[in-house]
């Protein structure tokens, strides 16, 4: 007589979550792949043996896109920085961009796609791509022989003011 093979269900499979019906969103399409430097452009003009100093202006710009071949979303994140006296004279500029890559499970259309999503890739891509920027904007202005600038640790606040996340 031949013996009936038994499995035992364990804990852990009774667990497991059957998959959601739910309509996933474009950010639970993603998976981040890497990051990497696209563009930089940047120069110093000094006049008079003196360094740019004064107002500094930074803004940063995002956008992505879709490459259907390769089934990745691309999104760039580029960070524009303008410095000058008040009185003229002496300046600086830099332009840099930075890239994330992230794997899609599928092909969104991006037609289709609510603009919440849209804006939500973007401040994730901008979020991702921060360490570098700041990294960037210091290592490049000491490089050019300027007080080194420091970038708020998260994007959006002033620099020199930190998160208000409270302490455990």
């Amino acid at each position: 007589m031949a013996k009936k093979k038994t499995t035992k269900k364990t804990t852990a499979n009774r667990r497991q979550r059957k998959p959601s019906r739910a309509k996933k969103t474009l950010l639970d399409l993603l998976e981040l792949r890497s990051v990497r430097l696209l563009d930089v452009v940047a120069n110093v003009h000094v006049e008079g043996k003196k360094l740019p100093s004064g107002k500094t202006e930074i803004r940063v710009e995002s956008g992505w896109g879709i490459n259907t071949d390769e089934e990745v979303l691309l999104a760039n994140v580029t960070l524009l920085i303008e410095g000058s006296p008040p009185d003229g004279g002496s300046t600086m500029s830099a332009v840099v961009t930075y890239q994330a890559i992230f794997d899609l499970e599928s092909i969104p259309d991006r037609r289709k796609t609510p603009q919440d999503e849209i804006d939500s890739v973007q401040d994730l891509a901008i979020r991702i791509v921060w360490p570098y920027l700041r990294e960037f904007a210091q290592s490049l202005t000491a490089r050019m022989g300027l007080p080194p600038m420091g970038l708020p640790l998260i994007p959006g606040l002033p620099a020199g003011v930190q998160s208000t996340a409270p302490k455990k």
